[in-house]
């Protein structure tokens, strides 16, 4: 549940609630290499591809979410924080007929160290973190039914792990 985690948060963030998650694992629950469907409440779906079984040092992965008004690319993710593929657009999207590229700057640590101060600052403050406990309940219950599909080669209904209704 490390690279697989970020990856299914990404998509919940982009696509909304999700109905049902098809995955493939070439080990389950100590995946080094995973493709992930899911289908989402609004009709759209998104795939999550990642491996460790490219070239040395590299990790491999790209999301995809297409629906009937638009669709959205990041590619990449892993790839760009460890120094690969500077210059491939990381971040793409679809509306209204037009692609638009998106810029990824940082680092994957300062990205680490913003959430968590973000966090912090809204705990200070007083008030709700942008990404609460429940958002992370649920992206657990989506990596746990891309384990079970891995493991059963069946699509899982998210419902049935007592996640959110979509």
């Amino acid at each position: 549940m490390d690279a697989g985690f970020h990856r299914v948060y990404m998509l919940r963030a982009l696509g909304g609630p999700v109905a049902s998650v098809t995955a493939t694992m070439d080990r389950p629950r100590a995946e080094e290499s995973f493709t992930l469907a899911l289908e989402f409440a609004s009709g759209a779906s998104g795939v999550a591809q990642g491996s460790y079984h490219g070239p040395e040092g590299t990790f491999d992965d790209r999301l995809d979410i297409v629906g009937e008004a638009g669709m959205v690319q990041v590619a990449g993710c892993e790839a760009f924080f460890e120094g690969d593929l500077r210059d491939v657009p990381q971040l793409r999207s679809r509306l209204e007929g037009e692609w638009r590229d998106e810029d990824v700057t940082g680092s994957w640590d300062a990205s680490v160290a913003a959430s968590v101060h973000s966090v912090l600052a809204s705990f200070a403050a007083g008030e709700a973190p942008r990404v609460d406990a429940a958002a992370g309940r649920e992206a657990i219950a989506l990596v746990e039914a891309a384990y079970r599909s891995a493991e059963s080669g069946e699509r899982v209904p998210v419902g049935e792990l007592g996640g959110p209704a979509p």
